[in-house]
């Protein structure tokens, strides 16, 4: 599961199996101004970690008074200094690929987090670490990259109202059709091998020694199972597409509008969507995953109303700007499924692997009774409640 304005674990099975500890970078606090000076010419006023599993990600305000010729002007609400892991440090393709998608995402008009070029002209740069307290020791090498910070507030701070998941649905379906005519060769490639792929589940059995419970152990089978038996053979009937891959409570910026007020899609809400952000996950794949994907963790973290329900006002706002075939939607329970059973899974084994990071388990007490509740829920009386709400927006919109 990604968390605020990162990537989630890497998707190389050798890094997985390591303690997340060897791949998370070692930046010391005293470094960040430092590098941020010599890197960008900029002088930082104050910098915050954000959340995050194996990155570094530091939101920075800093002084109007700046030394690189390719800044025009400093964006008033600071950058994100990004960090990646030892792992994905490896392979500079997979910044190169961001960029290059933010650059697609930002001409078509969709709201996107920019990079933000150094003094040597560039986007990116790879650097060693020193140690605060030992000259002769470094960390490292790490890829470097700052982009603009969005305003907004991740929509997990926020009541999960009907409309604000609406809009949601509405941005994610502006997102896909932003997404048409990108093509790169990394994220083309990308979801073989990748364990938070959907396409990948099968993979996710090496990892389940780390469910103890035998219920939910039970349930994870038949999910895989499933997705095995029933999603694999209609991939011919599904839409590919370059999809975000990672939808979550953590990625998604909202604002609050006053109540008066009309959203771009046109109803009544406290929040609408401001960016979708960390673009880690990407991969040429199936579109209804990313769907499937955004109801699963919308709805693991919904307190206000029932969270079978979740999936409809999504729909309803996504189905304004794009589709899903009959086929897709037959197959939306089981993927929603696979990606708690994801998420749950590799939650367990990095705990498994670093029992102080309690931070990988914060899926897991709603997560196991969600995917209880869904896998229980048959998917004709799933589809007709999402089908009720999905017409009471039609007849609103009338």
């Amino acid at each position: 599961m990604s968390s605020s304005i990162n990537g989630t674990l890497n998707g190389n099975a050798d890094v997985e199996k390591r303690d997340p500890s060897e791949i998370k970078p070692v930046i010391p606090q005293s470094f960040i101004k430092k590098i941020v000076r010599r890197l960008y010419g900029m002088e930082v006023l104050d910098f915050t970690e954000l959340n995050s599993y194996d990155d570094r990600n530091y939101h920075i305000h800093v002084d109007t008074d700046i030394n690189n010729t390719y800044i025009e002007a400093i964006n008033p609400s600071g950058y994100v200094l990004k960090v990646l892991n030892s792992g994905d440090s490896k392979d500079p393709a997979i910044i190169e690929a961001q960029h290059q998608l933010f650059y697609h995402l930002h001409r078509k008009g969709l709201p996107v987090q920019e990079p933000v070029r150094n003094i040597h002209g560039q986007t990116w740069a790879v650097e060693t670490v020193p140690d605060d307290k030992n000259p002769d020791r470094t960390y490292g090498p790490y890829i470097f990259h700052m982009l603009n910070y969005i305003e907004g507030d991740v929509v997990c701070k926020k009541p999960y109202l009907p409309t604000t998941l609406y809009n949601i649905g509405v941005f994610a379906g502006k997102m896909h059709n932003a997404l048409q005519g990108f093509e790169n060769k990394y994220f083309r490639n990308k979801s073989k091998g990748f364990i938070w792929s959907l396409t990948e589940m099968a993979g996710l059995l090496e990892y389940t020694f780390a469910v103890k419970d035998k219920e939910n152990l039970e349930i994870v089978n038949e999910v895989i199972k499933a997705f095995k038996d029933e999603v694999v053979p209609n991939y011919n009937k599904i839409t590919e597409g370059y999809i975000h891959g990672d939808i979550n409570e953590q990625n998604i910026l909202v604002r609050e509008i006053l109540e008066n007020q009309n959203t771009e899609s046109g109803v009544k809400c406290p929040c609408d969507v401001t960016a979708f952000i960390d673009f880690a996950d990407v991969s040429y794949s199936y579109r209804v995953f990313d769907v499937a994907i955004m109801v699963a963790y919308m709805s693991i973290d919904c307190k206000e109303f029932d969270q079978l329900d979740v999936g409809g006002h999504v729909l309803a706002g996504y189905f304004t700007q794009s589709t899903l075939n009959a086929e897709e939607m037959d197959v939306m329970r089981i993927c929603i499924c696979c990606r708690l059973v994801q998420s749950l899974v590799m939650g367990a084994y990095s705990y498994h692997m670093e029992p102080s990071n309690t931070y990988v388990l914060q899926t897991a007490k709603r997560g196991w009774p969600l995917l209880s509740k869904f896998w229980k829920t048959s998917k004709i009386d799933l589809l007709k409640r999402w089908d009720e709400i999905i017409n009471d927006y039609k007849n609103i919109c009338k």
